[in-house]
Parts: C-alpha cells; structure tokens; sequence
C-alpha cells in the first residue's frame, strides 16, 4: 500500500475505534444511570410480595376502606381485616364467569355466602387470582364478599374481571369484627385536604394571582428554553464583568459568616431533646461506643444499624467535654460537631462549583448562597444525628473524585486518595455506595478511551483500597444477617416497624403541585415528589417549626412558591449535566455528578418501597446532594441567562428572598 493509502487507512481505524468507544461509553453510561437501576425497581416493584407496592392495571382500580389504620407501630397486628362488599343483578346466568382479583395480602371470597375456592393455590399476592363464580350465580340479586387479611400493612384490594364488577364506585366496604358499617372505598391516593397556611390568609385572594404567575414564569423558562435550543444553536455566552479578587472571594465569605452565626445561635439553643428524629437512638450509640470503643450490631439499639464513623468522632467530643459526668455539657459540643460539620457543605458546595465554573463568579454566589440557607440544613444542623455529617462526608468523597476527574493522567496516589474517600464516605452511611460506585463506574470509562494496562491496575487499587476501610462493617452484617445493608426497619435487626400510609403507588411517584396549596405538613402523606420537595424547602415534619406556628408557616408557604424558580433552574442544570455526561461519558466530571444524583434518588425511592411510611419521605436523605444541587442551580442560572435573561434576574432574587426568609423564620427561639 502506498503511504497516503497507509495514512488514510490508519486514520480511518483510529476514527473508527474513537467512534467505537465513545458508543460504547453511551451505552455503559445509559444502562448504568438508568437501565440496570430501572430494570431493578420495576422487577422490586412488580414482582416481589415484600416491597409493598400496588402494581397499576388499566383493567380496575385498588381500593381501601376509608380508616386506614395502624394497629401497632412495632410487633403485633397491624390492621384490621376489611371486607368489600358488592351487589349486582343479572337476568341470566352465563357460563364461565370468572372473578380476577389481587389483594393486598390474602383474600376469602364469599360469593351469596357460599366461600368460592381459588382455581390455583394463592402465592405472590402480585399475581392475579382466578376464582369461578358460575356455580353460585343466580338470576337475581348478588352478593359478592372479598375479606382481605394483611399481617404487615393496609389490606387493598383490585377486581379486573367481569368488568361489570371493576367500577371502584360500586363498591363498599367494612371493618371486622361485624362488617356491617359499610361505608365507600376510596383510592390509594384518597388525603384529607388540609388548606395551607395561605389560604386562611385574608390577603390570599388578591395574593394568588401573583403566586400563580409566579409559577407559571417557572413552569413556563423551562418550556422556553428546552424549546429555544431545539430550535436554535445556544446564542455565546456572555462574558462577566471581572471583580477584585476581595469581592470574588468576600461574598462568599460574607455569606458563610452569616450562616456560621445563625447556625450556632440556633444550636445554642435548640435542646436535642427536641428533635423528632430518633435522637434518643442516636444518643445511645453515642454513649455506647464513648464507654465501649466498639462498633455494636443492629439487634443492640434501634440506631445502632447505622454505619460506625459519625458515632465514633461524636464520641470523641462527649468524652473530650466530660462524657456521662456531665451528659448535658458533652451533648451539647456533640450538636456544635454536627453544625459545624454541616456549615462545611455551605464551602464544598462553592468549591464544586468554582472547580466546575471556574469564570462564573456570579453562579458561585447564587450556589452558596443557596447552600448557605438552604431551610432543610438549617433546621437539621443543630442536631444530634448521623444524616449532616454523613452528608459532607459523602460530598467530600465526591469532591476528591472530582478532583482526580481534572487530572489528565491516572496515578496511583490519585487512586489510593480516592478509594480511601469513597471508603470513609460507606463508614459514614449506606448512600456512601454510590461515591465508592461512581468512582469505578470512571475508572472503567477511562479504561474504555485508553489501552494502557495502568488504568486496570489503578481501578483495582481503588476499590481495595476503598473495601479495606469499610469492608469489615458491611463484611460483619453479612456474616450476622445474610444482609450487608441491615437496618431497623428489617425483622432481622428486631426492630421492623410499621406506619401509615403502609403501601405505595404510581401516583405517589409521579404526582405534584398540591404542596403549593395544601398545607406544608401535608406534604409528606401527599407524594413522593411533594414531600422532598416541602421538606428541602420547608419542614414539614415540624422539626423546628411548630404546628402552631402560623406566621413561620405562612411564611414557608411563601417559601415553596418562590422556591419554584430555583428548583426549576436546578432541573435545568441537571439535563444539561445529562447531556454533558451522554456527549463525552469518559474523563467527565458531569459523568459523575449525573450518576450519584441519579443512583441516590433512585435509592430514596427503592427505599419508600421497601419501607412505605410517612417518614420515609424526608429530603434531607440527600444533604450528600447539596453541593451537586447547587452545581445544577449555577448551570441552571447560566442557561436562563443565555435563554431567557428575565428569569435569570427573577431567579436572583428569589435566592435572595429565600435567604432572607430563612434567616428569619429559622432562626430558633427557645
């Protein structure tokens, strides 16, 4: 071959491997982000009697008796049985009439009063249940009884065939023992409106208008700018005006300072006793390993699951200022621990984002400015729990990864230092996983845009090295429960427990908007995307507000309306992280930003499956996902401002309004 052939044709198969590898990193990418983990939920979600989820049909609808409830919080019945109840007429009876039926759990069928056996054995109660109803039909008045059993939640039930018999609004239902107060079913979805806070204002009628318009300007910048680049290459972006460097760096200083006085004046305080998440279980871990220096098991406490790092350095502090001597002294540096721990994602998130935008000087203001007031830190930074400082643990571990993304080469250093982070970040909670993941999921991305056997040596040095920190815990659990993720909620740790609603829907995942006119508290019973959204912009479950606090929560009414801005800049920021992630998947640091967003809040669902309870529903399970979020808000903020300029500004502003809404409103009074 000639030399310009050898040439052309040497080009041709390095193109072709580029386009090869590149191709092949999408389809890594995809199926890691979302096919294997949809695959996963769908499969927990349809097919397995555990997870208490009522599969969809377009054939019926599920249907509950409208007192739905909880018997016992732990141990013991949880529910009364519930019979629904039908009558219909036929004028002849036809052959093969075959009732189908799911019930959440174990159905009895008593057809005009004949009990009519099942066609197969009853087993996963996901599957249909067949029952012929042809030998006990008569031409006249029917009477069809379901009674439906659940040991662990809420008996529902669902008929699909005849279709004359799936009409949920036929239907009745009534409580053992006698079954004879027959009242009508409701849906899964069925929540007593609780009108907010708003709308007992007298002023809200002139107001809502103007609360509306701000909503739609929300709804409709993310309309016009998804519509705007469809149509039209992105206009260049506008340079910033430069700053001194004392400004560049003084408001973000400014901004922490603020909130290091209004944290620690809110953890001076705030008594820990006043928390309604479990402190007494975190409290007793603490002492625990303060007298003992060793890491318990599950069946010793009900926080006593949770990952040993925050425990430990707790303990150092209650021991370091006077232990069981003085509780009340020593518990009280354990809250200025947590604050402190927390106040230091407010200088991760302004690190992400300088790291990430190093130019945009005003995206790293609006990003610590968010971070800084942000209503679900600020109400769980003075207290005594694992979830704030686990939260920076993880990011940290994220920044690390995100530092050794910059890096043109792969060394082993770089490798050790990020193993040991992502390690530490598993010894801080379960949602560490996806760090420690994330990191492997790019080593293997550079693997696929290289030849060199050095990446495989340094991904092997990195996961070793990240399973010798943690792997003994989640080893122990193994060996003890057969579960390395062993929590209260499962029987094995001797703690299950059980709370409303105790299933799960469709609907719950998808539905949202009546958090803006319900009231706050409402949130957490309404759906899943309501309730984490109330609960990072509110508190909903009243942790530092209290119910009868009507001006704080008029003003967290206003908060989750303005708040809508910002969130939908954060959606914006978040495709434009996708698709950074999807156009260049290796040695990108948007690759791992998408994957532990996404990978976490596909946990945080899994995870109100598995456990279906009103508690469940809490946003600050991703405190971890401050820095990323603030990230997605910077991207978000510059997308407006090349789109839409108008929103950018409103956006600004809302920032600031929430801030000074937060510092108000938050601000802890004994």
């Amino acid at each position: 071959m000639s030399r310009p052939g050898f040439r052309i044709a040497s080009a041709y198969a390095i193109l072709c491997r580029a386009a090869a590898s590149t191709w092949l990193a999408r389809a890594v990418l995809a199926l890691a982000l979302f096919g294997l983990p949809l695959l996963y939920v769908g499969r927990q979600a349809l097919r397995d009697p555990s997870i208490e989820f009522l599969p969809p049909s377009l054939r019926g609808s599920w249907m509950l008796h409208p007192v739905q409830e909880i018997l016992n919080f732990q141990h013991g019945r949880v529910s009364k049985d519930v019979e629904f109840v039908r009558s219909y007429t036929v004028e002849s009876v036809p052959t093969g009439i075959v009732l189908r039926l799911r019930a959440f759990t174990t159905p009895t069928v008593l057809h005009n009063g004949v009990e009519v056996h099942p066609d197969q054995p009853v087993g996963n109660w996901k599957r249909l249940v067949e029952y012929s109803l042809t030998p006990t039909t008569r031409t006249s008045t029917n009477e069809l009884r379901i009674r439906v059993s659940n040991a662990e939640a809420i008996p529902a039930l669902r008929v699909e065939t005849p279709r004359a018999l799936s009409d949920a609004s036929e239907w009745q239902a009534a409580l053992e023992p006698e079954f004879t107060d027959l009242q009508p079913v409701v849906d899964p979805l069925h929540r007593a409106p609780a009108p907010g806070p708003l709308q007992q204002w007298s002023g809200w009628r002139r107001a809502r208008w103007l609360a509306f318009a701000w909503l739609a300007l929300a709804a409709g910048s993310v309309l016009w700018v998804v519509v705007r680049r469809a149509m039209a290459p992105a206009p260049p972006p506008q340079p910033e005006r430069q700053m001194p460097k004392w400004v560049e760096y003084g408001v973000p200083a400014a901004l922490l300072a603020v909130a290091i006085w209004l944290n620690l004046a809110n953890t001076t305080l705030y008594p820990h006793t006043r928390a309604s998440f479990d402190w007494a279980g975190h409290v007793e871990y603490i002492q625990r390993v303060a007298s003992t220096w060793r890491t318990p098991i599950a069946v010793e406490g009900w926080e006593m699951f949770q990952p040993p790092l925050y425990y430990f350095a707790a303990a150092l502090v209650y021991r370091a200022f006077g232990g069981d001597a003085s509780p009340e002294f020593a518990l009280k540096r354990v809250q200025y621990f947590g604050c402190l721990t927390g106040l230091a994602t407010v200088v991760l998130t302004w690190l992400y984002v300088r790291r990430l935008m190093p130019q945009r000087v005003g995206a790293q203001w609006a990003a610590t400015l968010f971070a800084a007031f942000l209503p679900m830190s600020l109400y769980m930074n003075p207290l005594i729990t694992n979830e704030v400082f686990s939260g920076t643990v993880i990011a940290g571990a994220v920044y690390v990864l995100l530092v050794w993304q910059s890096s043109d080469r792969v060394r082993d250093r770089t490798a050790v230092a990020s193993g040991f982070a992502t390690g530490v970040a598993l010894l801080a909670k379960f949602t560490g996983l996806f760090s420690f993941v994330a990191g492997a999921l790019a080593f293997g991305f550079r693997r696929l845009s290289r030849t060199r056997r050095a990446v495989w040596q340094s991904l092997a040095l990195y996961m070793a090295v990240g399973l010798l920190v943690c792997g003994w815990f989640y080893a122990r659990n193994l060996r003890i429960f057969d579960n390395a993720f062993i929590g209260n909620w499962d029987v094995a740790s001797g703690f299950h427990y059980e709370q409303n609603p105790s299933y799960r829907t469709v609907g719950f995942y998808v539905g949202f908007g009546d958090v803006f006119v319900n009231h706050p508290e409402r949130a957490r019973w309404s759906t899943w995307l309501n309730g984490n959204y109330a609960s990072m912009w509110s508190d909903p479950h009243t942790n530092f507000l209290r119910m009868e606090n009507t001006h704080g929560y008029f003003w967290a009414g206003v908060t989750l309306i303005l708040a809508a801005l910002p969130t939908a800049a954060m959606a914006l920021g978040f495709g434009s992280t996708l698709a950074s992630a999807w156009r260049r998947p290796a040695r990108n640091p948007d690759t791992l930003l998408a994957a532990v967003a996404v990978w976490t809040w596909g946990s945080l669902i899994l995870f109100t499956m598995e456990i279906p309870t009103y508690s469940t529903v809490k946003a600050f399970f991703f405190l971890s996902l401050v820095p990323i979020l603030g990230v997605f808000l910077a991207r978000g903020r510059q997308t407006l401002a090349r789109y839409a300029p108008v929103s950018r500004w409103a956006l600004d502003g809302s920032l600031v309004a929430l801030a000074a809404i937060s510092v108000v409103i938050y601000r802890y009074q004994a």
